[in-house]
């Protein structure tokens, strides 16, 4: 036998996948014996005495839903230490989710986990694929100390131990444990298979000894004293005859003590194994993505992206919309607080926010499953927001002969104060003035200039009331299909009024809506001697010719291959041939893009199309152009190119311009039509250095161009990078900025760019051939990004592919990394739809206000029609922050208390200094955890003020009470 460590902990354990290759249901019947065997043995006693249940409380939440009376049992077993539970509700995919996302799995966590017994305090990730910069900032300030992860690490790890220092970039740090050979390094011990732990097989102690032999052989060239073996892996139970198994090493190994024990036993086991005197252990920063022991994955990043949309989308409607509107109703209005409803439309999301869900790659059944998850936290969240909004602008009066005039109600719920346009479909019944009689006035009174864009009138036949609806947006594109599908039932405007409805769509300049909440404006009719002829507002948008417009800031010109010009006219930088769609094949899965050899990317420049101006509005504009994009519909059946027949995939792309705002809105609809490939845009900015700008998770980071060589990793870095909201490149004077809603994969573009082989090259040949291609590529990728185009972005749309995993493409080895199972729905064919916006900038980021125009852009103001309701004040507000520098991710009531919880954090590398302004006069203000735990009362400069200063990159979450 080789040396051996001092001492060995075995956590018995097992992996909990809620879906994957199976569906939830089918999964939850397996986890019945699984949880069922677990209590039995830990109740029997003797040397098994600790259960790990894979650090996600969800599977007691499963496990109790059908074993209701196994209650007690837990509670005894994890009151005894016996049973490890939490501290997460899931286990998450870390780039695929929000930061604030992360924040709600562990509250949601604690708290089920709690219920229970004691919350296991480690930072548990066995089989995420990568991990945030800012983990160990979030466990720490969760109260967890350490983190025990397998993927992610590079070259460094050889220096670093199996053990070592995880700092966040705010300097926050975590013990970090890397399970060397997994999470299942010794999983099914006794067996010739580790698989055949799940059948009844002998166990044979003496192949266990060997087993372990050679596992800790491979750890001892890391010199540890204590080393951890993972006695579990995917959907085990308890290992069989462990008493025989631990014996047998016990004999073998004489002078290691071998502890059947908890996580929390190894941890305390190894702080307490460093004496004082001890120099320092290594350190690492910044986030885990190498490939070296382990493959990373980064394919899922674009794996049916509709998932990541509407991930995104939940995301946001009950983070960024629902809870601070719901704090504003409930702190400077008085309502009750829905937070259980609220609780529940998380649960509903969390459970989405696995790796084998999010990321894409699990069978087609499952992601099916996945949809009803994501409506159901949506359409309560949409649902309670019109609750909320309602009582700011009730639908209908307590007295029919009080509908005259019609309240608009508009609502902020970002923290600093907006002027942006406003458009709204608006419902006109009998008993309302005439269209040509109204007159908008804002709540001081004033008048509102405003523009038509559509009136119609409609006979009432379909009884949905559109004056409760939220977004403009929704409500025209139903109305759309209702005047095609009803087109002879929608009457001329003077007929039949006292039987119809007029449907009036306004736009109009929202001027100062107050941060954290709302303004109210009045359509009525004029006042008796005014002039009747309604203003129109003034033009704040300029169509220029066909294919070109303007505002004050920026001018768009838009051609019919949907490529588009945009000039800043504030710097006079020019950014040509942007948004170019690009397509190449793919011949990987569901976890890796596998580039085909030889394979031309087929583009969309210079395609035949047609451009018009869609709308040609005075304070907002649209181009619009429509194509088709000739692609090849699949691989050959030997997948080593792509085959002879073509489709052609319709493509409409829409770009916007809104007065006041810098911002050009893309809408682009693309009806995907064929098979294996990968669908990007484009965007050459022209821009010199050696770095890309992601917005992560609590923080704006910047990113290199050249990759490590990865020549013996598992797997070769991948030329993407994760992002959360917008990605940028930037020199002195000149920068783009290109903001997204569920687009989480993005890549630096080098030269012109357009192309598979603009960042990576053409690969011939055999997979043995191309393997050696892509690792002497990654070998030779450029330090710096100035060429004959300079630096861009490529952000992907789509990647369609046909399996769960392969193992014959040279991104992964030829290693698969799950069944290789058909996923035909994964081929993402039929309708998809893509929004993002570009905001070209001077080239400083945080000057430019990037991030603020992102939360612009992700979070519209609300509005809602209604009556006027004299209780409701014409304006009010609850709190601004200034100077708005800092970022802000949750605003919402605490999960016990009646008090406001605002959570805060600096996006980047200098000290920012803040204020809160509250409107209401405070009691007490707290900086509180994660967990929402007080840990410090706050000075407060007045009553209705906080003064706060924020670290580089730190997570600040304050509690408030009102007096």
């Amino acid at each position: 036998m080789s040396a051996a460590p001092r001492q060995v902990f075995i956590v018995s354990h097992t992996h909990w996948d809620r879906e994957w290759y199976r569906t939830a249901p089918e999964f939850r019947v397996l986890l019945e014996g699984v949880v069922g065997e677990a209590l039995e043995r830990l109740e029997r006693g003797g040397e098994f005495r600790h259960f790990l249940l894979d650090g996600q409380a969800i599977v007691l939440e499963d496990h109790l839903a059908v074993h209701p009376e196994d209650a007690p049992r837990l509670r005894r077993l994890t009151a005894s230490g016996a049973l490890a539970v939490g501290p997460w509700y899931v286990l998450p995919d870390e780039f695929l989710v929000s930061g604030e996302a992360l924040v709600r799995n562990l509250l949601v966590g604690h708290a089920l986990a709690g219920a229970i017994g004691p919350v296991q305090k480690v930072g548990y990730a066995p089989d995420a694929f990568g991990h945030v910069a800012q983990m160990p900032q979030i466990l720490r300030r969760a109260g967890i100390d350490s983190f025990v992860y397998t993927r992610g690490d590079s070259d460094d790890l050889a220096g670093l131990g199996l053990a070592y220092d995880w700092a966040a970039p705010d300097g926050s740090e975590v013990l970090a444990i890397h399970q060397w050979g997994g999470y299942c390094n010794a999983g099914g011990l006794g067996h010739e298979e580790i698989w055949h732990a799940h059948t009844r097989r002998k166990v044979d102690p003496s192949l266990a000894v060997r087993q372990v032999a050679e596992r800790l052989a491979q750890m001892s060239r890391f010199g540890a004293e204590i080393v951890l073996l993972n006695n579990g892996c995917d959907h085990f139970p308890p290992q069989r005859d462990f008493e025989r198994i631990l014996e047998a090493l016990r004999g073998a190994f004489p002078r290691t003590r071998f502890v059947h024990g908890s996580l929390a036993d190894f941890i305390a086991a190894l702080r307490a194994s460093a004496p004082v005197s001890a120099p320092a252990r290594a350190r690492r920063a910044g986030e885990l993505r190498g490939g070296r022991y382990h493959p990373i994955l980064s394919g899922v990043w674009s794996a049916r992206m509709p998932l990541k949309q509407r991930n995104d989308e939940a995301q946001q409607r009950l983070a960024g919309l629902l809870e601070p509107v719901c704090a504003y109703m409930r702190f400077a209005r008085g309502r009750p607080y829905p937070a259980g409803l609220i609780r529940e439309a998380w649960k509903l999301l969390l459970r989405n926010h696995p790796h084998d869900s999010i990321c894409g790659c699990s069978i087609d059944e499952v992601h099916r499953q996945m949809g009803p998850r994501f409506s159901g936290a949506i359409d309560a969240a949409t649902q309670m927001l019109r609750r909320e909004l309602d009582a700011l602008a009730p639908s209908f009066a307590e007295r029919a002969e009080d509908e005259g005039d019609i309240a608009l109600a508009v609502v902020n719920p970002l923290p600093w104060e907006r002027s942006e346009i406003v458009e709204r479909l608006i419902v006109l019944t009998p008993g309302n003035p005439a269209t040509e009689e109204l007159r908008l006035y804002d709540a001081r009174g004033g008048r509102v200039d405003y523009e038509v864009i559509d009136c119609r009138t409609v006979e009432r036949f379909w009884g949905i009331d559109y004056r409760a609806e939220l977004e403009g947006r929704v409500q025209r594109e139903t109305f759309s299909l209702y005047r095609r599908c009803f087109g002879p039932r929608l009457l001329r405007p003077a007929e039949e009024w006292e039987r119809s409805d007029r449907y009036l769509t306004i736009r109009f300049p929202a001027e100062s809506v107050p941060a954290l909440g709302h303004r109210r404006y009045r359509l009525a009719a004029a006042p008796a001697g005014e002039a009747p002829a309604r203003r129109a507002a003034e033009a704040g948008v300029r169509v220029r010719r066909s294919g070109c417009v303007e505002n004050d800031l920026c001018r768009l010109t838009l051609r019919p291959d949907g490529t588009l010009d945009l000039i800043d006219l504030e710097s006079g930088n020019e950014f040509p041939g942007l948004n170019l769609l690009e397509d190449c094949a793919d011949i990987g899965d569901e976890y890796d893009f596998g580039a085909c050899p030889g394979d031309a990317a087929v583009t969309a420049a210079g395609r035949p199309g047609l451009v018009r101006v869609a709308d040609a509005g005075r304070l907002r504009a649209s181009l619009e152009a429509e194509f088709a994009l000739e692609l090849p519909a699949a691989l050959a059946p030997d997948r080593s190119r792509r085959g002879a027949e073509r489709v052609d995939c319709p493509v409409r792309v829409r770009a916007t311009l809104s007065a006041g705002s810098p911002l050009v809105e893309i809408d682009l609809r693309f009806e995907n039509r064929a098979c294996d490939h990968r669908l990007r845009a484009l965007f050459p900015a022209g821009v010199g250095g050696d770095e890309i700008w992601t917005d992560g998770h609590f923080l704006v980071q910047a990113r290199p161009v050249a990759r490590p060589a990865g020549g013996d990793w598992v797997q070769p870095p991948a030329e993407t990078d994760p992002q959360q909201e917008f990605a940028l490149v930037r020199e002195p004077g000149r920068g783009l900025a290109l903001l997204v809603r569920g687009l989480p994969e993005v890549a630096p573009l080098l030269g012109t760019g357009a192309g598979a082989g603009a960042d990576r090259p053409a690969v011939p040949g055999p997979p043995e051939a191309r393997e050696e291609a892509v690792a002497r590529a990654s070998r030779s990728r450029p330090g710096k990004a100035i060429g004959a185009g300079g630096l861009g972005l490529a952000v992907t749309l789509l990647r369609c592919v046909g399996w769960l995993s392969r193992d014959d493409f040279a991104e992964r080895r030829r290693m698969n990394a799950g069944p290789t199972l058909p996923t035909p729905e994964a081929q993402c064919l039929g309708p998809q739809s893509f929004r993002y916006a570009l905001l070209a900038f001077a080239g400083d980021w945080r000057a430019a206000g990037v991030k603020a125009w992102s939360a612009r852009y992700r979070t519209p103001l609300l509005t809602k029609q209604g009556v006027l309701d004299p209780d409701v004040p014409p304006e009010g507000g609850l709190l601004e922050l200034r100077p708005g520098e800092a970022c802000v991710s949750a605003i919402k009531r605490h999960e016990e208390r009646d008090t406001l919880v605002v959570r805060l954090y600096n996006p980047g590398g200098e000290e920012l200094v803040e204020e809160l302004r509250l409107g209401r006069r405070m009691r007490s203000a707290w900086r509180v955890n994660l967990l929402e735990e007080r840990e410090e009362a706050l000075p407060m400069a007045e009553v209705g003020a906080l003064v706060l200063r924020l670290g580089p990159h730190e997570i600040l979450t304050l509690e408030i009470e009102f007096a």
